[in-house]
């Protein structure tokens, strides 16, 4: 995934100008589900490498999760013929 993020510096009681700057960010990543219940899949480890260019810099981050997904809804039927 891919666009643009922008950054803002925040300097509480020291000046009402707020730095911001406007650079591409992306982020990539992935992770692994099991089935658990009938509509509910336990994910263990789920990674993500996210990348910001602000500021004329490069910020890089891991960002790691875990967790439960519910699946909603049905299953769609198959379409005779195909």
């Amino acid at each position: 995934m891919g666009g643009k993020a922008r950054t803002r510096l925040n300097n509480i009681g020291i000046s009402q100008i707020e730095p911001s700057s406007l650079g591409g960010a992306a982020a990539i990543g992935g992770g692994i589900e099991f089935p658990w219940k009938e509509k509910i899949l336990l994910r263990p480890i789920q990674a993500d490498y996210l990348i910001n260019g602000a500021f004329g810099d490069k910020f890089s981050n891991i960002r790691l999760s875990t967790g439960l997904v519910f699946v909603f809804g049905k299953r769609a039927e198959k379409t005779p013929g195909l």
